[in-house]
């Protein structure tokens, strides 16, 4: 197969694509492959970021409450040993 024709299919196949993370990971490997390693870094850190949200939101449940701005009020004497 040419690489034109290769081209064409590629174009093809991910004109039916619309799954954004798909498109996504479509994207971070071609960049990858072509050198484009700040797009592609913006990519790893955003998928990165994604993951670590996603983990977060199944540790913890809805009924659980938010400790986000709690204030310890009395220090573990045992922290540091």
């Amino acid at each position: 197969m040419s690489t034109a024709e290769l081209k064409s299919n590629l174009v093809s196949i991910i004109n039916t694509i619309n799954d954004s993370n798909t498109l996504q990971e479509i994207y971070s490997f071609v960049s990858q492959k072509k050198g484009d390693t700040k797009d592609s870094l913006n990519l790893e850190k955003q998928d990165l970021n994604n993951l670590s949200a996603s983990g977060l939101a199944k540790a913890y449940g809805n009924d659980e409450p938010d400790y986000s701005n709690v204030v310890v009020k009395e220090p573990n004497p045992e922290y540091h040993k």
